[in-house]
């Protein structure tokens, strides 16, 4: 295959620019000596070292043509050389470096025409001085001759009449016709390439899998196409077995009478590619033993995330399912009644939490509850649709991709083939034969994405934070399961360790960090070139008169691919508002402290940690109570929510409810106010010898009080509801001692010794005012 675009530049190259001259970033410009820019470059005023310890080191791309018309592309990366260079390339003939090439390749029989040398030389742009670069530059050398299936090496010769020779990396792409070497060292470089001939090769095989080497030393696995016949491996009974040749898919139809080898060629291809141990299409994942499901790993699956309990309140919700509840009808209707309501985002609907209806399906909730509904034996059914062929051992792979390629051959006619048993990858394998997704270009990271949330939010329904769903995309042919690589503390809510391109996927975490990295990475395969297919030559037969099996395989690479995603966490605020209510007959003592005082008494708290730098704001509302606020405060400290409260300093002279209030409560200070009275002195209630003549006798209304309160008390204008004012009079009338008889007292309703007190009072006066009436009655009468 042609790379057009190469062809394009190489033409252009040799258009613009005359063999042996010098070329740099831009090429295009018939000029002698071009600089990265494509400018002209006049002589440098400073010297040499002075020019270049002083320039910068950007990265640059230079294309030319070497004297003999080859296509030269260097891409040099930032560090490697100074602002302003070029270089020239030189063709070097073969013949002179011949024998150090193959001296250093051991090649005896190396010819002239399989050798392409080239002197590189770097200048800075004013030409007097020559440079080598910092850093290890890649140079692409055009070889339009190329094949697939040609040996490349590379080699590097200090001058033409250096004996040695060493190895260089080298990388050949035969599609675009060109050879590129990696190097920090430039002089001579020679390209070698050695066409593959239509000669004879052993079939490898280490004990389980046979293959060939290909031409850049990798291992093409084999598979064989007529289980009829003999191994390609020396067995007991064929200890002596032939070497094998190439041929093609075509002549093997050819040669076995099959009409159509396109159909043929395409299911093997995809069979391969999807089977051992390519695993294109990402059916089955390779542990080290089989896998055997348990039934503590079924409830696993059982146990819904916390998704799916929101998004099926009435089938889920809140319930739990383990495998015992087999045979609980209840719970087994609950899970069918999860299957109804699931049915009905078929085929492309989504959950209340956007959870599409084709990644609901492949949920384990989803395929544990579906085993649970319909089966007797839910553990072995979901070991026999979801398990088996989907972890495999290594040998249980190549098993199965072996009889894939046989049951191909036996569905096709193949002469020598007979039926075999397929297990359950073997089936998945045979029903990605007529797929058309094989990657055949190489995959690159560049073209992978990560979309959708990448920020956790917290949910009060779980104390858990939870991202939206993301998506990985890539193009077509990117089928491989990526590896979810996620930081501590963070999972995929369906418990999954693996996502497939355009498949979604959220994440959960008891507390994640406030920025994190997430990564998902895979062997991405690609198939270079077509199918390789060897036959044992001249028709070798073991000495039974059996032949010997033809093998089928591929030239299938893998590129490790990666892609990350930075996660953030949406941090809440929250206020704590509480109420502040004061018991001080309106500060009818003016002890009550300023709302900017006040608040220098508080003290935030979480827990037993005082909050620093958050101060309150104070609101007098008017009625003797306040409203204080901290505003703005964190919701969440390391994901789990803060249970803030206030503590109070004490307040000079009032007696507080408690010392903590937390967001939503009430704080209540209470002061007991001065009364207003006439005289300050103290009554005993019971003695009433301690009434002076011309005073108002004070009352206790409250023993237990230390205050007193006077019975002639002004009332304030807050009134307790609990209080009652209770006045009682005597009379007009005026003791025989010339006391006023008049008293007046308050007392609260629910003190009964206060009650008492008033009572007796009352009584005495009544009784001091009938005997003074008693008494004027008998001098009236006498």
């Amino acid at each position: 295959m042609t790379d057009t675009s190469e062809d394009s530049t190489k033409e252009n190259t040799e258009e613009n620019v005359q063999p042996g001259t010098e070329a740099s970033g831009n090429v295009g410009k018939n000029t002698e000596s071009l600089t990265e820019s494509g400018t002209d470059e006049s002589s440098s005023e400073a010297d040499d070292s002075t020019s270049s310890s002083e320039s910068s080191y950007p990265a640059v791309v230079l294309e030319t043509v070497a004297d003999d018309g080859t296509s030269i592309k260097i891409d040099a990366p930032e560090g490697a050389f100074p602002e302003g260079i070029h270089v020239t390339v030189k063709a070097v003939e073969p013949d002179q470096i011949l024998d150090a090439l193959r001296t250093a390749a051991d090649d005896p029989e190396l010819a002239a025409e399989d050798v392409a040398a080239y002197d590189f030389d770097f200048w800075l742009d004013d030409g007097t001085q020559q440079i080598e670069p910092k850093k290890e530059i890649a140079v692409q050398i055009g070889l339009p001759e190329l094949e697939s299936g040609d040996t490349v090496s590379a080699w590097h010769l200090d001058s033409e009449s250096d004996e040695t020779a060493e190895s260089e990396t080298v990388t050949a792409e035969s599609d675009s016709g060109t050879a590129t070497i990696t190097s920090d060292v430039f002089s001579i470089h020679a390209i070698v390439v050695r066409r593959q001939a239509e000669s004879e090769v052993k079939i490898g095989y280490d004990g389980t899998i046979h293959s060939v080497t290909g031409p850049d030393n990798s291992k093409i696995i084999l598979f064989c196409m007529n289980n009829d016949l003999h191994w390609p491996h020396s067995t007991p009974d064929t200890p002596n077995v032939p070497n094998y040749k190439k041929t093609t898919i075509e002549e093997f139809c050819k040669a076995n009478k099959i009409p159509n080898n396109e159909t043929l060629a395409q299911n093997v291809e995809n069979v391969l590619y999807a089977g051992y141990p390519y695993n294109g299409y990402g059916l089955y994942q390779v542990v080290g033993q089989a896998v055997s499901l348990t039934e503590g790993e079924f409830n696993q699956f059982l146990d819904p995330p916390a998704y799916l309990r929101t998004d099926f309140p009435d089938s889920v919700g809140n319930n739990t399912f383990t495998y015992a509840d087999r045979n609980d009808a209840s719970k087994r209707a609950l899970l069918a009644k999860f299957f109804q309501e699931s049915m009905k985002l078929y085929p492309n609907g989504s959950t209340s939490s956007g959870v599409p209806y084709s990644q609901l399906t492949a949920r384990p909730f989803y395929r544990a509850a579906f085993c649970m509904v319909n089966t007797d034996s839910p553990i072995d059914e979901y070991s026999k649709l979801y398990i088996r062929g989907s972890y495999v051992t290594e040998s249980q792979a190549y098993k199965s991709t072996s009889n894939a390629i046989w049951t191909l051959m036996f569905n096709n006619s193949v002469p020598n083939n007979t039926e075999v048993a397929q297990d359950a990858l073997t089936t998945k394998l045979l029903e990605t034969a007529e797929n058309d997704k094989i990657l055949k270009q190489a995959p690159s990271s560049g073209d992978l994405t990560v979309s959708g949330g990448t920020t956790f939010r917290y949910s009060s329904e779980d104390g858990k934070w939870h991202t939206d769903p993301l998506k990985l995309s890539a193009p077509a042919g990117y089928l491989t399961p990526f590896t979810l690589s996620l930081p501590d503390g963070v999972s995929e809510e369906s418990g999954r360790t693996q996502v497939t391109v355009g498949e979604e996927f959220s994440l959960v975490s008891a507390s994640p960090a406030s920025s994190s990295t997430i990564s998902l990475s895979a062997k991405v395969p690609w198939m270079d070139g077509d199918l390789k297919v060897y036959e044992p030559v001249e028709n070798g037969s073991a000495s039974d008169g059996k032949g010997y099996q033809n093998m089928v395989g591929a030239v299938i690479k893998t590129n490790e691919l990666s892609v990350s995603a930075t996660l953030t966490r949406t941090d809440e605020y929250t206020d704590l508002t509480f109420k502040k209510k004061w018991e001080d007959h309106n500060n009818q003592d003016g002890l009550r402290p300023a709302t900017t005082d006040y608040a220098s008494k508080l003290h935030l708290m979480n827990g037993s940690t005082e909050v620093k730098d958050v101060k309150p704001t104070v609101t007098d509302n008017g009625d003797n109570s306040w409203t204080v606020v901290y505003s703005g405060l964190p919701k969440y400290a390391g994901g789990t929510a803060i249970a803030y409260s206030v503590k109070e300093d004490s307040v000079s002279g009032y007696t507080a409810d408690a010392e903590m209030v937390a967001d939503g409560g009430t704080l209540t200070n209470t002061h007991k106010v001065k009364s207003n009275t006439t005289s300050t002195s103290e009554t005993n209630p019971t003695n009433t010898q301690n009434v002076q003549p011309g005073t108002t006798p004070t009352i206790e209304t409250n023993p237990t009080n230390t205050q007193k309160e006077t019975a002639t008390t002004t009332p304030s204008s807050e009134t307790d509801p609990t209080e009652s004012s209770i006045k009682t009079s005597g009379g007009a009338g005026t003791a025989a001692n010339g006391s006023n008889t008049n008293s007046s007292g308050s007392a609260k309703t629910g003190d009964n010794s206060a009650l008492e007190l008033y009572g007796l009072l009352s009584a005495l006066s009544m009784a001091a005012l009938l005997i003074l009436l008693g008494m004027k009655h008998r001098r009236n009468k006498a």
